[in-house]
């Protein structure tokens, strides 16, 4: 559907199926994963429009993971990537890259109106195939930017934690 944003990799139980299957895949021998002490990690936490739409429970239970986090000896350091974010929202307005490249995947049938596929899918669609080749460089050339930008922006952490949903289910 979107050969820009589709990656292949492990889905699985735990992180250690995962990198065994990683392993499988990039025909290596697989080992173990190395466990890493919690005590001295830098977790970077990207406050902003990222937790804008948080419900009190689990904002609540992101704080208190935290708390055990930094009690383990984790440095917990707030980071800022909003202006990334609102870089990307303003390079997509034409589209999302998966909808730009959708509409090109699927071109031959678009102007089917008997397709066998939902009028909205058809209707989006039918709107990015309209989108100039060149608009969506410019937006793929701006993307490649901007993970540059986010790379540069997060290397000081050792990772980033955010909550998995801003609402429980």
């Amino acid at each position: 559907l979107s050969p820009v944003l589709d990656s292949l990799g492990p889905l699985a139980r735990t992180v250690a199926d995962c990198v065994a299957a990683d392993a499988v895949m990039a025909g290596e021998q697989p080992k173990p994963p190395v466990g890493r002490s919690i005590a001295g990690l830098r977790i970077g936490i990207p406050r902003g429009r990222l937790f804008e739409d948080l419900s009190p429970e689990v904002a609540d239970a992101f704080a208190a993971s935290l708390d055990r986090l930094e009690k383990a000896g984790a440095e917990i350091v707030d980071c800022s990537i909003d202006d990334l974010i609102e870089k990307l929202g303003e390079a997509t307005r034409i589209g999302s890259i998966a909808g730009l490249e959708a509409s090109r995947v699927h071109a031959d049938w678009l102007g089917d109106e008997t397709a066998p596929v939902d009028d909205r899918v058809k209707v989006s669609l039918r709107r990015r195939i309209l989108v100039p080749d060149a608009a969506i460089s410019a937006l793929l050339q701006t993307r490649l930017a901007l993970a540059a930008a986010m790379d540069e922006r997060l290397s000081p952490h050792d990772l980033i934690a955010l909550p998995t949903t801003p609402i429980a289910a």
